[in-house]
């Protein structure tokens, strides 16, 4: 007897939710590594002197984890007279006892991240506080949040939210970090808790319009949609109202969330919650990449800063070189911008033409009108003139000379000016044709991920 759609898709989550679930033995040895690094923080904490509350937060604490991606987040909690400036410099000194060796990132504060057994532990500091209204830092929030979710967390709670991460991660839009802008794992955790399952949330997704409110436990905004920044996804953190936990959910996740969403409940795989591999199939690639090369600019710059930091500073110069190309009518196909977290960062751009004629036409006010004079006397004393001005039909019309001829040359130009972030100005990035980028192995494989970027779950919203 064939097999009914409901029982395919009961069959792939059964399947999905036992790939990701962890086993006994990965439990116990994420269980050691919690325990030793949480032994290492006590002990270095206490030869330094320093009183604070070492505690496990995060997926790993409500066990919300999946097999494979085990994170450890320890907070080091301070009593909130500690002075706000030594949260940072304390722990990382006592990470560097206990570790010997660690990386430095940043979140309200600068923490540290080490590994052990294989396994990332975060070392975090944070203030002690009893609810929203002592908050001193941002991060004090995760252990309100883990206290929260904990209590109310079901066992069947908690296998929904595995799958949801394991879908979110396989899709590309798992993460509240800059690189993504996507879903984080406490949004995960509140999402199930609000529609109580997997699958309802995904059904009733596909509905949402922006701006979108959900909420969790009746807990409702405390201001207007303006006042949250108009967001597409609206979730009041039910631990602080004011907060909206789904502020780092970007336009393009939430309609990604949705688009993928649609796509499993049509055409359900269990590619869904392990990925799909390699690149999506564009038949027409191969004949055009070539050409898009002729048309790719790539800015690579140099940064030692923290990779949370370099993330931000290469979106930021991401948009200011777009913006800066186009006020200069160099027309942008698409941009992207990366890096490897180990001090390479890039900005990839491709406009329509690389290069523009030496001349640009402006069409000025009316004849006869308020504005013709400052149009003309601003452009009769222009240095840039070549022609005019001369009155075509009842307008003013000026040939100037164009500022930027080649595209490469305006990049470099920006790069040192003072719009472009400040880890990233000057410091003599390299402007490097697209045909160089793709066989530079810095850059080669996220040259080729833009170039052959696509949606691998598309291909199930049409029939076969």
């Amino acid at each position: 007897m064939p097999q009914s759609s409901e029982e395919k898709l009961s069959e792939i989550l059964d399947l999905a939710a036992a790939r990701v679930t962890p086993s006994r033995e990965e439990r116990e040895r994420v269980r050691e590594v919690v325990s030793r690094a949480a032994s290492k923080m006590r002990e270095a904490l206490s030869k330094l002197g320093v009183r604070a509350h070492v505690t496990l937060v995060g997926s790993i604490a409500r066990d919300t984890w999946i097999s494979g991606e085990a994170d450890v987040d320890l907070f080091v909690l301070f009593n909130r007279d500690f002075p706000p400036e030594r949260l940072g410099p304390t722990v990382l000194e006592a990470a560097g006892a206990a570790f010997g060796s660690y990386e430095l990132r940043y979140s309200s504060h600068p923490y540290a991240r080490v590994t052990l057994n294989g396994y990332h532990v975060d070392i975090v500091p944070a203030y002690e506080i009893r609810d929203a209204s002592e908050l001193v830092t941002a991060v004090d929030r995760s252990t309100l949040h883990n206290s929260y979710l904990i209590e109310r967390m079901t066992e069947e709670h908690r296998k929904q939210a595995r799958l949801l991460r394991a879908f979110m991660k396989a899709i590309g839009a798992y993460g509240a970090e800059v690189k993504v802008g996507g879903f984080s794992g406490y949004l995960c955790d509140l999402l199930i808790l609000a529609y109580g399952s997997f699958l309802n949330l995904l059904r009733r997704s596909i509905e949402w319009r922006e701006p979108q409110l959900v909420t969790v436990g009746g807990v409702l905004p405390t201001m207007d949609i303006d006042s949250y920044g108009r967001p597409p996804l609206l979730v009041p953190d039910p631990v602080d109202p004011r907060r909206n936990a789904a502020a780092a959910v970007s336009r393009t996740q939430f309609h990604r969330f949705r688009a993928a969403a649609k796509s499993f409940l049509r055409s359900p795989s269990v590619s869904f919650f392990s990925g799909w591999g390699g690149r999506p199939h564009v038949p027409t690639a191969s004949e055009v990449v070539g050409r898009r090369l002729d048309h790719i600019l790539l800015v690579k710059f140099r940064s030692p800063a923290p990779p949370d930091t370099v993330w931000t500073q290469v979106r930021a110069a991401e948009r200011y070189l777009v913006s800066g190309l186009e006020r200069e009518e160099f027309r942008v196909l698409g941009s992207d911008s990366w890096t490897d977290e180990r001090g390479v960062a890039a900005v990839l751009v491709e406009p329509y033409s690389l290069n523009l004629p030496p001349v640009v036409r402006r069409v000025g006010p009316p004849v006869c009108t308020d504005w013709e004079e400052g149009f003309l006397a601003r452009h009769l004393k222009s240095d840039r003139l070549i022609a005019g001005p001369t009155v075509e039909g009842d307008r003013w019309v000026v040939l100037l000379r164009r500022r930027w001829t080649a595209a490469a040359d305006l990049l470099a130009h920006l790069c040192d000016s003072a719009g472009m972030p400040k880890l990233l100005r000057g410091g003599s990035p390299e402007v490097i044709p697209g045909r160089e980028a793709i066989s530079d192995r810095d850059v080669a494989d996220f040259v080729e991920s833009y170039l052959f970027a696509g949606e691998p779950f598309a291909a199930g919203l049409v029939d076969p």
